[in-house]
């Protein structure tokens, strides 16, 4: 598995080997219960790329107008490959796009450190690209970004 990360919001101080760290125990995690993922780890023979795109809101207004026709920013948008036939080939599970002007702004109105929303955010995203959605509070997402989180939280990575 690879992990890509791509910095297009500049900001200074994102530590990509923590990021990483989390992406990879979310998948490790996964992978022993989610049977989608399962299923798509066999046919990619566990070679596998995810991609993580950190960029501001005028860009992720972009994406979020093109593919979900919604005019605003978001935190997260998440493109998932792991139903796509044609990810056998390019071996991507999927994209994901993150706002770091939204998971800052965020921080502030939910009262969190920037760092604590920006682990929650990535997780929500793998998730996401694991075909995971969360039409309310109490969905099982939402119970696994909770667990997923406490649990990094307590990790010194």
């Amino acid at each position: 598995m690879e992990v890509n990360i791509e910095n297009r919001a500049r900001l200074r101080g994102l530590n990509k080997k923590q990021v990483l760290y989390l992406v990879r125990f979310v998948l490790s995690e996964e992978k022993k219960t989610n049977n989608r993922f399962k299923r798509f780890l066999k046919r990619v023979r566990h070679d596998f790329n995810v991609n993580l795109i950190f960029t501001d809101d005028k860009e992720i207004a972009r994406y979020n107008k093109k593919y979900l026709k919604r005019p605003n920013p978001t935190d997260v948008i998440a493109f998932s490959f792991i139903k796509d036939p044609y990810a056998d080939i390019d071996h991507v599970l999927g994209d994901v796009v993150i706002s770091l002007e939204t998971v800052k702004s965020n921080a502030r109105r939910f009262k969190t450190a920037f760092l604590t929303e920006l682990f929650l955010v990535v997780i929500h995203g793998v998730l996401h690209l694991l075909d995971y959605d969360h039409p309310h509070i109490t969905s099982v997402m939402r119970k696994k970004e909770k667990k997923y989180l406490q649990w990094f939280l307590k990790t010194k990575v």
